[in-house]
């Protein structure tokens, strides 16, 4: 008898612990996490770049920047990226010999080229939380002003005029990248950026009652937005 019992048994048995086994699977939690399996990513974005004119107010005005960026996913949470930043904007002709006051004589076009390069570290590695994945970034380049010498330059002496030239770039920052699918990623941005603003000759004469020193670095504040295409 123990036989047959156990064989008309086995149906209702396994009904209980199928319907027990789906009851578990309903109750699993997702996990927030979700691996990233592309390795690279580009794509464009805009920002403000607040950019500090300096002691003297030689250097560019803030404004808008345009740019595009290049990314490499290369060990865990360890990314490089590679950027290139055109900013259209303005500087003041400053001529220091003049009083204070009436100084400024025009203001001219700029047109900065800004290359670089940086090291990411994603805080949540290789992996978005709930499709968010915070970073920070620190890295380095070069400035260029595409534009350069201007006519109003020609108000000055030779000696007095301003030249942004090829400068360094330090740059320091972090951002967010949301995800908007499998492949298209926003990007928000804020970092700081420091470059050298080099002191025209003129401006070091003794007879002027100026301590200047031969440059000066500045801070500049850029926040970007942008939207990635992984791949």
């Amino acid at each position: 008898m123990q036989g047959p019992s156990l064989t008309r048994a086995a149906p209702l048995l396994w009904l209980v612990l199928s319907i027990f086994a789906g009851d578990l699977e309903a109750q699993q939690i997702p996990s927030p996490f979700r691996f990233v399996e592309e390795s690279q990513e580009a794509g464009p974005f805009v920002g403000h770049l607040d950019a500090d004119a300096g002691r003297f107010d030689l250097g560019p005005e803030p404004g808008i920047a345009f740019g595009a960026r290049y990314g490499l996913e290369i060990s865990g949470p360890f990314g490089l990226e590679g950027g290139a930043i055109y900013f259209p904007t303005t500087r003041d002709v400053v001529n220091l010999r003049l009083g204070e006051g009436s100084r400024t004589v025009d203001q001219v076009d700029m047109a900065l080229l800004l290359v670089d390069a940086r090291l990411r570290f994603s805080l949540t590695g290789r992996r978005t939380w709930h499709g968010l994945a915070p970073y920070v970034v620190a890295g380095g380049g070069l400035g260029f002003d595409l534009a350069g010498d201007q006519e109003g330059d020609g108000k000055l002496q030779e000696v007095d005029r301003f030249d942004f030239g090829t400068s360094f770039l330090g740059i320091l920052g972090g951002g967010l990248r949301a995800a908007l699918g499998s492949r298209w990623v926003a990007r928000g941005d804020l970092q700081l950026t420091l470059w050298q603003l080099d002191t025209p000759e003129g401006f070091l004469d003794e007879n002027l009652g100026f301590e200047v020193p031969t440059n000066e670095w500045v801070s500049n504040g850029l926040f970007t937005l942008g939207l990635s295409y992984r791949f």
